[in-house]
Formats: structure tokens, sequence, C-alpha cells
């Protein structure tokens, strides 16, 4: 096989523009490259709510000696096609114009293209791809909705100065039920009226600018939001989505106990107030404190279920280390859990993760009598929706529950209509194809049904609309690597490498690193790995995930060896 006997895709990257007032008004053309017989065949199409203007020069520059600027072989609104002739080109540029669809503007995009070596895909090379390289600066959310973006000292400043408290998000760009509140809440104008009794600020959980406050706050999922007074202490958190209704209540109960930060509510805990006692331990148990959550809550009739999943917590962590008899006691506790909240939302968790303890222990038959429990209890759930209200969990992602518990139990073919019965809910819950938190479920349910096609579409939808993030490049570059369709899979891999940054770049070096290993290019494999945690500043507090992160892609690189 040739160099170049491989479909590729190649996002555009912003080069020229008409004016400086119009910078990065519309997202880059995509670029597909493929061979068609001797002819090299370029095409390039542009993203949502967008085309192409027909009427203006476009051209593919090749840099060879005959004819070094081709006029497309067929051009509409929207798509442009070059056709190259033999020898191909190992670089290239393509330039054309972009107007938005009420065509208010009219931009001058110009994309440069090199043959990679290393990676056999076609990919950008210019002053803002390079750029990207350090990933120091990750790029801003375009759902900022009033909030402060990764500037803490900025947001602390403005809370002291106006004496208002502060909404804090911790959410990562990849992350659907982030993307949901931003898509879901944050753009409401009942959450806007709220939030202006807040200083709002956004720390994104990839980003070195997030390390201190997670560290202060013990952030172990996301989205976490917390509340907090202009000093920064704590007074109540949010962890998981919200809808609108119930997000709107969060705040207006953080407001009215701004006075009464976490260490007032623990000092008067101490002193045998049983509510206070309550909520602090709540809020330990939601920071992963588990074995403090425990003694806050044990006495607490109105909180049982929460002291029972502190004990889970707590023995599962000791699991972790590992301690004698933990995994015993992790059992007996998620039993006890089970018994008293056997149609609890939260128990379908417990059932997984007791079935999983009974698989390890080479328990199969206790095993399967639990995943089955499940599927028949997140079934019940989905006919009773008001069951799940005031809880992080939706009808879709009981279906995703039921899929997993049926590939576990090796039926295929159910697993396969249960993933394609979450796809219908996460579809339902998509209001546009451009919406990023359900999309994204959306996606990964209809390929775990076996509907790859589908999935591949609605990867390409966002990957248009979000050109310069990682996140959909991942997500389709992951699909494709679990299919085993690896040679397709590479050059996705190396678009979410080339615009990763942070912790999020440590997933996708692994994912590029696992692709190419597949494709025979191992030691490309290990100078990506090497390179990516030469590269990788390291958080004083050992606790922060991105310790994990290096771990892993260390562990991958010794299995490289």
């Amino acid at each position: 096989m040739g160099p170049f006997k491989a479909l590729v895709i190649v996002w555009g990257i912003f080069l020229m523009i008409t004016s400086p007032a119009e910078a990065n008004q519309a997202p880059d053309f995509l670029l597909k490259v493929e061979t068609r017989g001797e002819l090299l065949e370029v095409t390039a199409t542009p993203p949502a709510h967008h085309h192409i203007n027909v009427q203006a020069p476009l051209k593919l520059t090749t840099g060879l000696d005959a004819k070094p600027t081709l006029k497309p072989s067929t051009v509409a609104r929207d798509h442009a096609v070059f056709s190259v002739a033999s020898p191909h080109p190992k670089e290239f540029k393509v330039s054309l114009y972009l107007c938005d669809d009420t065509n208010t503007f009219c931009e001058n995009h110009t994309l440069q293209v090199v043959w990679d070596k290393s990676t056999h895909t076609f990919t950008a090379k210019n002053i803002h791809a390079e750029s990207k390289a350090d990933k120091s600066e990750p790029p801003r959310s375009k759902l900022e909705h009033g909030f402060i973006v990764n500037d803490s000292a900025r947001a602390f400043a403005e809370a002291k100065r106006d004496g208002k408290p502060l909404l804090i998000d911790f959410y990562g760009i990849w992350c659907p039920p982030c993307n949901e509140l931003d898509e879901r809440v944050f753009s409401r104008p009942s959450f806007q009226k709220s939030a202006a009794r807040f200083v709002t600020l956004k720390l994104d959980a990839d980003s070195e600018a997030s390390w201190e406050l997670k560290s202060r706050y013990k952030i172990g999922g996301y989205p976490t939001l917390i509340f907090a007074t202009p000093e920064g202490d704590e007074i109540s958190r949010v962890v998981g989505f919200r809808e609108l209704d119930l997000f709107v209540k969060s705040m207006d109960e953080a407001y009215g106990s701004r006075q009464h930060a976490f260490a007032v509510l623990k000092n008067q805990a101490d002193q045998g107030d049983l509510k206070a006692s309550e909520k602090v331990g709540l809020t330990y148990l939601e920071r992963g404190e588990h074995e403090l959550a425990a003694n806050y809550l044990k006495s607490s009739a109105l909180h049982r279920e929460e002291y029972l999943d502190a004990e889970i917590g707590l023995w599962d962590k000791k699991q972790a280390a590992p301690e004698k008899e933990a995994a015993t006691k992790l059992t007996e506790a998620l039993l006890l859990s089970i018994k008293e909240f056997p149609n609890s939302p939260e128990a379908v968790g417990r059932r997984e993760k007791l079935a999983s303890l009974y698989e390890s222990a080479k328990e199969l038959e206790k095993s399967k009598t639990i995943r089955k429990q499940l599927i028949e209890q997140a079934k019940g759930l989905i006919q009773h929706p008001l069951a799940l209200k005031n809880h992080d969990v939706t009808a879709g992602d009981l279906w995703e529950s039921i899929g997993e518990a049926y590939e576990n139990l090796g039926e295929t073919e159910a697993a396969k209509t249960a993933w394609q019965e979450g796809a219908q809910e996460f579809k339902k819950r998509a209001s546009s194809p451009r919406e990023r938190g359900a999309n994204l479920e959306l996606a990964y349910c209809l390929w775990k049904a076996g509907n790859l096609p589908d999935a591949e579409k609605i990867y390409g939808i966002l990957e248009r609309a979000f050109p310069a993030e990682f996140t959909f490049y991942y997500a389709h570059a992951n699909a494709l690597f679990q299919n085993k369709q690896y040679a397709s899979a590479q050059p996705l891999a190396k678009q979410a490498f080339d615009f990763s940054y942070g912790d999020n770049r440590l997933r996708a070096a692994k994912l590029l690193a696992s692709i190419l290993k597949e494709n025979g290019e191992r030691a490309q494999a290990k100078s990506i790995i090497e390179q990516t945690l030469s590269s990788t500043p390291l958080p004083k507090d050992p606790t922060i995930r991105t310790h994990r992160y290096v771990q892993m892609l260390r562990d991958y690189a010794a299995k490289l060896n």
C-alpha cells in the first residue's frame, strides 16, 4: 500500500480574515483527502450554518512546478473538490471564502496541509497548530453565560469587592452532564436572574488553572459546583446535573445560607446540632471523605441511605489500598444498602459494584443473579420517571446500565436492544444536532448498539461545529478503535491529540499510541507517550487526577517496551 492509500480528515486552521474585528467568526472548513485512482481528491466542506462563496477565488496550491495553482473541479455552496494529478504533493494549501448563512460576513480561510511520515496522515502545519503544542491555554467555553473562565484571582477579587458569594463550576469540555448544564440550565433567564447575586466562575478540570481550587475543595467528579463565601469558604455544593428548577432552588438555598459557611456548620454540628451534622456529613460524602461523612451521618434517620453510601465508600477505598477483609466489609455494606433501599436509583450502581465484586471473587452465579436484579430494577425505574426526580440519573443512563449488564451476562442481542433504547432516550433529549451533551451520549449508544455509521454522522456534525476541540475527534476515534477500524481511527486520534491539553492530552496520547501500536507503529507509539510524559507538569497535590493519568501512561509505556 502506497503512502497515500488512506482516507484522512484534516480540519482547517484559521489563518487569514478580512479584518481583526471579524476574527474567529466562522469555524474553519473540513478537508477530506483520499486517492481516486491516479488522482488525489481533496474535498472542502464548510462548517454548519456557513457556506462557500462560489463567486470568490478558490484555489489549491501544490508547490509543484507544473500547474502549481488549481481551481476546483467541482464547486457548490456546500462543498468544493480539487483533483490533483500524480505525482501527489506532500504539501499543499487550500484557500477559499466562508460566509455565514445570513450573509453578514465573508472571510478568507487558508489551510496549509503536509504529509506526516510518522503517522501516515495529512495534518495541519502552521503557527496556530504549533502554538497548541504546549497546551498552556485551553480553549474557552463557547457557552460562558456570564461566567469568568479559568481566572480564579479575578473572581475572588470581584466577590470581595462586591460582597457577593461565589458559584464555581468545575467542568470538563468532554463531560456530557457538564455540557447539559451549559445548554439546559446556564442559558436560561431564571438561572441568569438568580446568578446575578453571585460571582460566577468556571474552572476547566483539564487545565492547570483548576489545580489549586480542586485541591482546596476536594473535587472528585464533574460537574461539581461549589457555593462559597467571598473569602472562598464553602457553603454547599451540587455534584452532577440538575434540571433548571432544582438547580435554581440550590442557588436560593446557598444564597440564604451565605453567612453560614462550612466551618460554621461544622462547629454547630460538633456542639450537637443534628441538622448541622446532616449538612456537614452530606458535604463530606460529596467530597469523598467517607469516614468523616459516616461519623456525622450515623445518627440521622433521614439520611440513612447516605450513611450507608459513606460506609460503602470507606470500605471501597480501603479495598483499593488494599486492606485485609475490606472486600468482605464492602460486600456486606452493599448488601445492606440494597436490602434497605432496593428500589433507589442509586441501587442500580450498587448492584453493578456488587456484581463486579462477586465476579472478582469467582462467585459467578451470585454475580449473574445481581446483574439480573439490576436489569429488572432499572427497567422498573424507567417505567416510573417520577422516581428519578432529584437524582442525577436519566432514563438514557438506565438503559446504558442495562446494556452493560446484558453484555456482562453475554447476552449480546439483548444488550444491543438496550443500547438502542438508550439512543432513543438521548435523541429525545437533544434539542438540536449541535447540542453537545445529549448527542455525545446518543452517538455512544448508537455504536454500542451496532449502528456505527449513524454514530459517525453525529460525530461528524459535532466535529464541524467545534473544529478546534479534541472531544469529538477523541470519541469518534475511540468508537472506531473499539470496532478495530484502526486505519480510520488513526487520523481522528491524531486530531484529538493535536487539539488536546492538560489532563485530556494524557488521555488523547494513550488512545493515539494504542491505535499506532495496532497499526504496527510501535516505535511511534512509544515516542508519543514519552513526549507527552516529558512535557506534562504535575500538581503538588497527589490526589489530583493528573497523577493517575500520568501513571496510566507510564504503565502503558512499560507494556510497549
